[in-house]
């Protein structure tokens, strides 16, 4: 069973004890927006003062983060389990880490491009192709991911 509320999915296997109107009275999206938004409104308000258009940016960021949190906070009271059991906190850690070693090998060509949007394609495109390194190499992708990437690569039409 899943439960559906406000336009937002909550997809979780709910415990059989718990009906899915419990999960949805527990867990009010529209209060949660309303506190997400008063929340990123004040973030971004003190950091701009403080860093300027960075702060903005951090604020948002920072804001968005926090009421993440706190939903995850409310599914785990609702469902009466603790956060390590919310969502695979390892695997995101470990994706996490995958992406701060791209950036830091991508990063140092960001200075080497004067245009801006060749800069962001480029050091894209280059952040991607180290990113797919570091997981093939680094454990992140399962060996039915890796032969399902490899059966795409062989299948593709090789042009002249």
């Amino acid at each position: 069973r899943r439960g559906i509320h406000g336009g937002n999915v909550l997809a979780i296997d709910l415990p059989r004890e718990l009906d899915g109107e419990e999960i949805v009275g527990a867990i009010d999206s529209r209060q949660l927006l309303c506190r997400r938004a008063r929340h990123v409104v004040f973030l971004v308000w003190i950091l701009t003062e403080r860093l300027g258009l960075i702060g903005a940016a951090l604020g948002f960021v920072g804001g968005v983060a926090t009421m993440k949190l706190l939903g995850l906070v409310m599914v785990a009271r609702a469902l009466d389990c603790s956060l390590n059991n919310i969502l695979p906190w390892g695997w995101l850690l470990r994706i996490l880490g995958g992406s701060l070693v791209a950036a830091t090998v991508v990063y140092p060509s960001t200075a080497l491009v004067s245009s801006p949007l060749l800069r962001f394609f480029g050091c894209g495109a280059l952040f991607w192709v180290v990113y797919a390194l570091v997981a093939w190499v680094g454990g992140l992708l399962t060996r039915d991911e890796k032969r399902l990437i490899l059966g795409i690569i062989r299948s593709a039409p090789v042009t002249p």
